[in-house]
């Protein structure tokens, strides 16, 4: 299920649920697309992965973090039991390179569903989309 919301009701919403025990993942583009369509927009990716992952309470009990990155290929950089802490998952992000490449969604998102999800505990995934608009995808 995907709800399209404004980016003051995420905002509204995220304050609800940045306690609330889940993993949270993130599919990061790293494909040679990303800064074709605008200079800059991979490290803007991962500024917003970085602003996500502040709000939360990241630790083995709370909110674990995942963070896959993918170009032609996909990358696991950070697995829910690798996110100990919020310091260690911004410091995973932010030394995260772009890598250039295809774009592979869809090895990308069956990677991230046999290599992240495999274990999961309830999930909320959030998606930026570009317009201003954020997608929301709750497994449960």
């Amino acid at each position: 299920m995907v709800v399209k919301i404004s980016a003051i009701q995420f905002i509204f919403i995220f304050v609800l649920v940045c306690n609330r025990r889940l993993d949270l993942a993130f599919l990061v583009d790293g494909s040679g697309s990303i800064e074709a369509a605008g200079r800059g927009n991979f490290k803007r990716c991962i500024e917003f992965v970085k602003t996500m992952v502040s709000s939360f309470n990241v630790s083995p009990q709370r909110t674990r973090v995942g963070v896959v990155l993918f170009a032609s290929r996909a990358w696991l950089i950070l697995d829910f039991y690798r996110s100990r802490n919020k310091a260690g998952v911004l410091n995973t992000v932010t030394r995260m390179r772009y890598p250039r490449g295809g774009t592979r969604i869809g090895k990308a998102l069956r990677f991230v569903l046999y290599r992240l999800f495999r274990r999961s505990r309830r999930a909320l995934k959030v998606s930026e989309r570009g317009d201003g608009h954020f997608g929301f995808f709750s497994l449960l």
